[in-house]
């Protein structure tokens, strides 16, 4: 797996250093005209409507407020210009009530949820990182509906009573060798935010779902490798209540503690789910083979 990634780097660069750099260059700028198309599009939006400046819309009749926060901001922007994760996003939640966004962040989903529901709706928003947590309940204030009950829970879904985490000061990853804490180090450097060591207190999801009275029909993972641990300490409880998923998988996070990502998806399909674009888990499992992030949209199969 380390060779063939070695060997497509080597291919790439060959590529590249035979190639003008003014190509690439272009090529980089083409790629990226859909999400100055969407950008311009939300500004015209903007100022039809006469929303102010604190807004973005990804379309006529979905909008979103910002956070103040400068890095979580552009964050938002980037999100929502990108666009093809949150479209598919929308495709899954569609007819859902009740959604738990765990590692919540600054609250996109959440907010996006909010914003798109039409009926009287749950959104419980689960983020460790107290810095990210001040920013969610800013996103709250700012898109919460009438017809909306947000609650924000500050403990990370885990097994274990506590457990040490290392924070970029705007996101959380668990602690697990002094490469990977590096790493984070890096993120809060590079992003002007303080790198805090943190022990964080830990519960089931099935347990933090509970406390809360909410029954989700919706769940949104991305915790960094630690979906290996709540997915496989939930099968049962996902069989039984069988929400539909909007799941990061993170290969090489899941790798560095020991584990197989494929094993993690084969305990999906057992279960009976399966991708909502009918697509095969074969091809899931090759991704899982390499070390780049990519997600899942899954539902239950009747």
């Amino acid at each position: 797996m380390l060779q063939q990634s070695t060997i497509g780097h080597g291919v790439k660069s060959l590529v590249k250093a035979s190639l003008p750099s003014s190509l690439f260059r272009r090529a980089r700028f083409l790629k990226r005209l859909s999400i100055y198309y969407r950008m311009e599009t939300s500004d015209l939006i903007q100022r039809d409507m006469n929303a102010g400046v604190d807004c973005i819309f990804l379309n006529r009749s979905l909008r979103l407020r910002l956070p103040d926060d400068a890095l979580a901001h552009n964050v938002f922007r980037f999100m929502a210009f990108e666009a093809e994760e949150w479209r598919s996003f929308l495709k899954l939640a569609a007819g859902c009530r009740a959604f738990v966004d765990i590692g919540a962040s600054g609250g996109f989903f959440s907010a996006l949820f909010a914003a798109s529901r039409q009926e009287p709706v749950q959104i419980l928003s689960i983020e460790p990182d107290p810095p990210s947590r001040i920013v969610l309940a800013n996103v709250r204030d700012r898109n919460m509906r009438a017809d909306t009950e947000w609650i924000i829970d500050g403990r990370a879904v885990g097994s274990a009573q506590k457990a040490e985490f290392v924070s970029s000061g705007y996101g959380v990853a668990r602690s697990h060798s002094p490469a990977g804490d590096a790493g984070t180090q890096q993120t809060a450097a590079r992003n002007g935010r303080p790198f805090a060591r943190i022990e964080v207190e830990c519960a089931t999801l099935q347990s933090i779902c509970r406390e809360h009275g909410v029954v989700p029909d919706l769940l949104k993972i991305d915790i960094e490798g630690m979906e290996w641990d709540l997915i496989r300490a939930s099968l049962d409880w996902l069989a039984q209540q069988r929400p539909r998923i909007h799941l990061e998988v993170h290969p090489a996070f899941i790798r560095r503690q020991h584990h197989d990502p494929r094993v993690l998806l084969k305990n999906l399909e057992q279960i009976g789910y399966r991708a909502l674009d009918g697509a095969a888990w074969a091809s899931a499992f090759k991704r899982a083979n390499d070390d780049a992030n990519f997600h899942l949209d899954l539902v239950a199969k009747v």
